[in-house]
């Protein structure tokens, strides 16, 4: 099925819908059978956005199809670990529930993540979502070459980027040049995940 042509838009943080993005957001995740939870809570979104955050908007068809959120890198992991979390505060835990005992967010003294140096010249890329219905017609690849775009356009020279290695995105990250840095590993449950799991962590240089 074709699907009308696609824009996106960088709109600040005070601009977006959060409860329409968070309900975007929770539908693409639909797709992975792994998680028992939603993806996001609307609170949690809230934290883990932040009000300096920007939000790439992809429309099609007079409709929201796809987001994304750009956020200085340096900041977004200072504030994730000012949490005491490893990434962002909701990442992808159910909505009230608390990290199981087993699987604390503790660092790897060996790990060479990129938040453990210095960040100043990265982008993250996070949040980023594409409706189902909407999915496999390019949307996912015009929010990465969009946040590339922002990213040059302030002067960044890479972009940072967190993944689930069980989601089937190392590959395709690939495709546009983003390769993998570093990962952590956790057991079932964590993050209301149904199996074990590898936080991935990916960047690519511009």
């Amino acid at each position: 099925m074709k699907q009308d042509a696609c824009t996106v838009e960088l709109v600040p943080f005070a601009a977006i819908d959060p409860p329409a993005l968070v309900a975007l957001i929770n539908d693409a995740y639909l797709r992975y059978k792994i998680l028992s939870a939603p993806r996001i809570s609307l609170a949690d979104f809230l934290d883990e956005a932040g009000p300096d955050s920007d939000f790439l908007i992809a429309r099609a068809g007079g409709h929201t199809v796809g987001c994304a959120m750009v956020y200085p890198a340096d900041r977004f992991f200072a504030a994730a670990a000012a949490n005491g979390t490893r990434h962002g505060s909701g990442s992808i835990e159910a909505a009230g529930a608390e990290p199981p005992a087993e699987a604390p967010c503790t660092p790897d003294p060996q790990s060479t993540l990129p938040f453990a140096g210095d960040l100043a010249d990265a982008l993250y890329f996070g949040l980023a979502a594409v409706r189902r219905g909407a999915q496999g017609f390019g949307v996912g690849q015009q929010l990465v070459a969009n946040a590339e775009a922002v990213a040059r356009k302030r002067g960044a020279a890479r972009i940072v980027l967190t993944t689930l290695r069980e989601f089937g995105l190392i590959d395709y990250y690939a495709r546009f040049g983003y390769h993998l840095v570093g990962t952590e590993a956790y057991p079932a449950g964590h993050w209301a995940v149904t199996v074990p799991h590898t936080f991935c962590y990916m960047e690519k240089r511009l």
